[in-house]
C-alpha cells in the first residue's frame, strides 16, 4: 500500500466480516469505500491491525485454514480403481510393452568415452570400461575399491593384458601431479613407488606439523 491511508471506518467494517474469506471481504471493502485495495494490500492491512479471517485461502503448516473444503476421513475418490483413458492422440505416442527406443544398444555394444572403450554389460544401461574387464578376467578378481586400470605405455588403444596395471586413485593423482611419463609396465611400477614415497613424505610432514602445533599449545598453556 506504500503508506496509503484508509478511512478509520474501514477497520471495524473489516473486523465485522472476519468470518468471510479475504476475497469476499476485499470485494465488499472496495465497493463500500470506493478504493482499489488489492488482495495483498488487504492481507497487510489485516496483519498490521491483528485481524484474522476464518478462511484466508492460504495454507500454513499445522493449521486447518479451510476445514469446510477438506477431504473427510474415509473419503473415497470417485475415480478410484478406474482406468485412466488416453486423451486425443496420446495413445499413439505411448511406449508399448517390449518396445525398444530407436537409440537402444544391445548388451555387448561398444562406445568410446575419453578415448577408452566402454562395453555394455547389462540392460537397461550398464556399461564398464574394457580395460577393467580385461584386467578382472586376467586376475580372476574384481578390481579393488578405489583403484583404476591404467595403460602402462600411455596408449589407450593398447589393451594387451601386460599393458594394463591396477593403480590406486591416490597413486594415479600423484603420478599425474608430478608429471611422470611411463612407457611400459616396469616404468609404471617405478612411478607407483615414487608416488608411494611422495605420499609417505607428505604424511610425515603433516604429522610433524601437527605435533609442533600441539607442543606450541602445551608450552603456551604452561607459561600461563
Amino acid at each position: 500500500m506504500g503508506g496509503r491511508r484508509y478511512p478509520k471506518e474501514m477497520l471495524p467494517f473489516i473486523r465485522d466480516r472476519c468470518d468471510k474469506t479475504c476475497s469476499q471481504i476485499l470485494k465488499e471493502v472496495n465497493e463500500e469505500f470506493h478504493v482499489d485495495m488489492t488482495l495483498g494490500g488487504l492481507y497487510s492491512y489485516k496483519n498490521r491491525n491483528g485481524l484474522k479471517s476464518v478462511n484466508t485461502g492460504q495454507w500454513s503448516r499445522g493449521k486447518r485454514t479451510s476445514p469446510q473444503t477438506e477431504f473427510k476421513k474415509g473419503h473415497i475418490p470417485w475415480n478410484k480403481g478406474k482406468p485412466h483413458p488416453s486423451a486425443g492422440r496420446s495413445e499413439e505416442t505411448q511406449f508399448k510393452k517390449g518396445n525398444m527406443p530407436p537409440n537402444y544398444m544391445p548388451v555387448g555394444s561398444e562406445r568410446l568415452s575419453y578415448g577408452v572403450i566402454l562395453i555394455k554389460i547389462a540392460d537397461p544401461n550398464v556399461w564398464e570400461w574394457l580395460n577393467i574387464l580385461i584386467w578382472q578376467s586376467v586376475h580372476k578378481q574384481a578390481l579393488p575399491k578405489g583403484y583404476i586400470v591404467r595403460f602402462a605405455d600411455g596408449d589407450k588403444t593398447n589393451y594387451s593384458p601386460d599393458n594394463l596395471v591396477a593403480v590406486s586413485r591416490a597413486q594415479n593423482a600423484v603420478i599425474n601431479h608430478l608429471g611422470i611419463k611411463t612407457y611400459d609396465r616396469e616404468s609404471l611400477e617405478i612411478a607407483k613407488t615414487i608416488a608411494n614415497l611422495s605420499m609417505e613424505k607428505e604424511r610425515r610432514r603433516k604429522h610433524a606439523r601437527k605435533r609442533r602445533n600441539k607442543d606450541q599449545v602445551q608450552r603456551r598453556d604452561g607459561a600461563d
